[in-house]
């Protein structure tokens, strides 16, 4: 037990850079995706990326109430990119910057996605506001996202712009004031609408088509910190931790199925923000707990 402890404690203090579990990766045939170094990681310790990763704790499938399916006569496309649909609504990806806020991200995100193809007004919803107010949930410590889409429908977010999010932060406050205090604080709620456990991925797909990207979670393995391009499965590593992301659309890459998610690493991770990970095998948990919230 102690030489396995002692074993992980030198994996977590290992620079992400440094790691030979890159130069494996790059020799590994047949892998669907391509692993390099991101700079987003750069001068970071698996045991940071431990704690950037590892947020989105999981809820046991029964607490968490079935989705009511759309009666609608929609036939689903090969391909579905939601930020491509509606330029409008799409603001680029956000930065957690070394905080366990994915949870706070993920939600946020998708709330603003949501408003704006619900109303046609692109409107960003504060990141920041909703990790330091959100009492049932832990802040950078981490977070569930079912609690955070219910602190949306009971409380409602201020914009991004009233409470920015700093990512060199290393506390949060909450306030129910603008930083730039001559600027009005205004929240915008939304009826909550639990769809988590959905039926089928076609409902997963219909939810995103018809009211904007959802938010789940998947399990964090190592080699995950290096993914590049292509669509993701996990290949080697150990298991980091869960993390709280956004699906924004799916498609199809030589007959492999996958998903576009929306990833909350800043520009310098990934495909500028972004990955493509294997759609209908549950790669990672991803199709296992997933929600949002019905904007009205």
């Amino acid at each position: 037990m102690i030489s396995l402890i002692h074993i992980l404690a030198l994996s977590l203090s290992e620079y992400v850079e440094n790691s030979k579990l890159l130069k494996e990766l790059k020799e590994q045939k047949g892998m669907t995706w391509v692993a390099g170094e991101n700079e987003r990681f750069r001068g970071l310790t698996m045991g940071d990326a431990k704690v950037i990763s590892g947020s989105a704790h999981k809820l046991r499938p029964e607490t968490i109430p079935l989705a009511t399916p759309p009666k609608l006569n929609i036939s689903i496309p090969y391909s579905f990119n939601f930020t491509e649909r509606y330029p409008k609504c799409d603001f680029g990806p956000m930065d957690q910057g070394k905080c366990g806020s994915c949870w706070a991200f993920s939600v946020a995100k998708a709330f603003s996605h949501r408003y704006c193809k619900k109303h046609n007004e692109l409107r960003v919803f504060s990141p920041y506001h909703l990790a330091g107010c959100d009492r049932r949930n832990a802040g950078c410590q981490g977070g569930i996202i079912i609690p955070a889409w219910r602190y949306i429908d009971l409380r409602g977010l201020p914009l991004d712009s009233c409470q920015p999010y700093d990512v060199n932060l290393t506390s949060l406050n909450c306030t129910r004031k603008c930083f730039n205090e001559s600027q009005p604080f205004l929240t915008n709620k939304t009826q909550f609408w639990s769809v988590a456990r959905f039926a089928s991925i076609p409902e997963m797909q219909l939810s995103i088509m018809m009211d904007g990207p959802v938010t789940t979670s998947i399990k964090v393995f190592n080699d995950f910190i290096y993914y590049k391009s292509g669509v993701y499965t996990h290949t080697k590593g150990e298991m980091l931790g869960h993390h709280a992301i956004e699906i924004i659309g799916w498609g199809t890459d030589k007959d492999v199925d996958y998903w576009i998610v929306s990833n909350s690493w800043g520009t310098k991770w990934g495909q500028q923000g972004l990955f493509l990970i294997k759609r209908g095998v549950n790669e990672c948990g991803i199709e296992d707990y997933v929600a949002a919230g019905q904007v009205m």
